[in-house]
C-alpha cells in the first residue's frame, strides 16, 4: 500500500511535467499568492459540507454527533478514500472512527451508505443537465461530445447497481447461503446476517427522517460539490484561462469516473490523463499543467496531509458510548 501510495504521489506530480515540459514551472511561478488560500478555503468548506450532512444524518440512528466530530470523521474517511485504490479504504475507516465515539458498524455504514447514494443521486442529475445545456447552448470552450457522459454515467451505473443489491438482499437465508458456499461456519452466517439487519434497519431509520433533515443533507452534498467542482475553474481564471464551468464540470466527472478504473490511490493516472485530454484543445500545454499541479494539490495531496492529521486525531480518542440510542 505505501508503494502504491508513493507512486501515486509521484505521478500526480509528474504527469503535467510530462504534459507540459518546463514550462510548466514559469506558469506556477506567476501564480498569484492568493490561489493556495481560495483552494485551502475551498476544501474546508467541502469538508464542513460533509461533516453538517454526517451530523444530521446520525440523528436517524438516535444520536446526534457533533460538528467537530464529524469533522474529524469526515476528514480521516476522505484521507483513506485518497490514500487506498479505488477508494476502498473510506468505508472502513468510516466505520473504525464513528466505532472510536461509540457508534454500531451497522449504524455507521447506513449513514454512510446514504451518504454515498446522495452523492449518486446528485451526479445522475447534474451530468446529463450540464451535458445537455452544453450541447443546446453550443458551449465553444471544447468539442462537446455526448459520450463524455458514459464514463462517469458508468461509475454511476455501478453504484446504483450495487446500492440496489444490497437493498434486495434478504437479512437471513440470501446471506446464510452465500457465506454457506464459502464454506464459513454457521455462526459467522448468523452474525453477518444480524449485522446486515441492523444495517437495513438503521437505513429504513435514515430514510423516516424528517424531510427537512434530509433536505438539509441533500443541500450539504449539493454545497459540496459544486464548490470542489468549481476549484479547477478558479485555478484557471487566476492562469488567465477562463473556460465554461458547466463544461469543466463534465470534465472532471469523466476524469473522476476514468480514475476509479486506476490501482493507484486518489485515480493518478486516469484522473490527469483524462481531465488532461479532454482540456488540451482549450489551453497551452504549460498552462495545462500547471492547472494540474495545482488542482492534484490542492484536491489529492492536501486531503492526504490534513486528512492523515485527522485521521490520526480522531483514531487516538477513547472509546467512548454514542450520545443516545444507537439502532
Amino acid at each position: 500500500m505505501r508503494v502504491l501510495l508513493a507512486a501515486a504521489l509521484a505521478l500526480a506530480i509528474a504527469l503535467p511535467f510530462t504534459l507540459g515540459g518546463t514550462a510548466v514551472l514559469e506558469v506556477l511561478r506567476s501564480t498569484p499568492w492568493w490561489l493556495p488560500l481560495a483552494g485551502l478555503l475551498t476544501a474546508a468548506l467541502c469538508w464542513n459540507c460533509n461533516a453538517a450532512r454526517v451530523g444530521l444524518l446520525s440523528r436517524g440512528i438516535g444520536a446526534r454527533l457533533p460538528h467537530g466530530r464529524a469533522l474529524l470523521v469526515v476528514m480521516g474517511s476522505e484521507f483513506a478514500i485518497c490514500a487506498s485504490p479505488g477508494g476502498f479504504g473510506g468505508p472502513v475507516a468510516h466505520a473504525w472512527l464513528m466505532a472510536r465515539r461509540g457508534y454500531d458498524s451497522a449504524a455507521a455504514a447506513a449513514i454512510y451508505v446514504l451518504d454515498k447514494l446522495m452523492d449518486l443521486t446528485f451526479f445522475a442529475v447534474a451530468l446529463p443537465a450540464m451535458l445537455l445545456w452544453l450541447l443546446w447552448s453550443a458551449a465553444p470552450d471544447a468539442a462537446v461530445q455526448p459520450w463524455l457522459v458514459l464514463v462517469p454515467g458508468a461509475s454511476l451505473l455501478l453504484g446504483g447497481a450495487l446500492l440496489h443489491a444490497l437493498h434486495r438482499l434478504r437479512a437471513g437465508a440470501g446471506l446464510l447461503h452465500a457465506l454457506s458456499r464459502w464454506r464459513r461456519s454457521r455462526h459467522l452466517a448468523l452474525r453477518g446476517a444480524r449485522w446486515l439487519g441492523r444495517l437495513r434497519d438503521g437505513g429504513r431509520a435514515l430514510l423516516a427522517l424528517p424531510a427537512p433533515v434530509l433536505g438539509g443533507a441533500l443541500l450539504c452534498c449539493v454545497l459540496h460539490w459544486v464548490a470542489r467542482y468549481s476549484l479547477l475553474w478558479i485555478i484557471l481564471q487566476a492562469l488567465g484561462a477562463a473556460l465554461d464551468w458547466r463544461w469543466l464540470f463534465v470534465v472532471q466527472a469523466a476524469g473522476f469516473g476514468l480514475g476509479q478504473v486506476t490501482a493507484l490511490p486518489g485515480g493518478t493516472g486516469g484522473v490527469e490523463l483524462g481531465v488532461g485530454a479532454l482540456l488540451a484543445p482549450s489551453l497551452p500545454v504549460a498552462v495545462l499543467g500547471a492547472a494540474l499541479v495545482i488542482w492534484r494539490a490542492l484536491t489529492f495531496h492536501l486531503y492526504l496531509a490534513l486528512g492523515a492529521v485527522a485521521f490520526a486525531v480522531a483514531s487516538r480518542h477513547k472509546v467512548v458510548r454514542a450520545p443516545g440510542p444507537v439502532a
